[in-house]
């Protein structure tokens, strides 16, 4: 009886640093699960997966080309959009554009920056349909050559512009053409600016671009 209590008493003293180490593995595990739980936590906000702010958001860029007799126009668009749904999408642009338009007697230029607000439907995953509202702050430069006169004159004007475009996309990436008409709009009345906006001012607008997430 003897020589079975200690058999006994020796295997239960063995068993318990087993137990007391087992436990104590397990305890690092247990809080490398949690920090990982943490971690994915904090990350969510930006897990394209679950429709959070990155995945909503699509960059593009434009480019605006006009040629005509006499005129020549080139300007750049940059555009950040927030998909509000998987078809409708809202933001805003900034761009610059130049004008070089010249005739028998005078030659004009036009600095022109741009600052406005824009939405696109999603038709389907081909076509949108585009609307825009544009401020455009104008410094003109006209020259009369017959009687040398050289005139330079800033104005605003709001210009709203309503169109379709086509986007082909291969990934995140894509390529786009817009084709944009243009309503009359809201400026200040001056003969420079005048002008400017009845005889250089097109209806029908292209503008090819490109765009990322969109």
């Amino acid at each position: 009886m003897r020589v079975i209590g200690i058999i006994l008493m020796s295997l239960f003293i063995c068993f318990i640093p087993t137990e007391t180490e087992a436990q104590y593995r397990k305890k690092p595990k247990s809080s490398k699960s949690k920090s990982k739980k943490s971690k994915t936590s904090k990350d969510k906000y930006f897990d394209e997966t679950g429709g959070t702010l990155k995945s909503r958001l699509w960059y593009g860029g434009n480019v605006d080309l006009f040629f005509n007799p006499g005129v020549f126009q080139i300007g750049l668009l940059t555009n950040t959009g927030y998909k509000i749904s998987d078809r409708f999408s809202i933001g805003p642009h900034i761009g610059y554009t130049f004008q070089n338009a010249k005739s028998t007697n005078q030659r004009q230029t036009i600095n022109q920056l741009k600052l406005g607000a824009f939405s696109r439907f999603k038709i389907n995953n081909l076509f949108f349909v585009h609307g825009e509202m544009v401020y455009e702050r104008n410094s003109i430069s006209l020259t009369t050559f017959n009687i040398d006169l050289r005139q330079k004159q800033s104005f605003s004007n709001i210009i709203p512009r309503a169109g379709i475009g086509y986007n082909i996309s291969t990934g995140l990436f894509g390529f786009e053409i817009l084709m944009l008409f243009e309503f009359a709009g809201f400026a200040e009345t001056d003969p420079l600016q005048a002008m400017s906006l009845n005889n250089n001012r097109k209806s029908l607008l292209f503008r090819p671009g490109i765009n990322y997430n969109f």
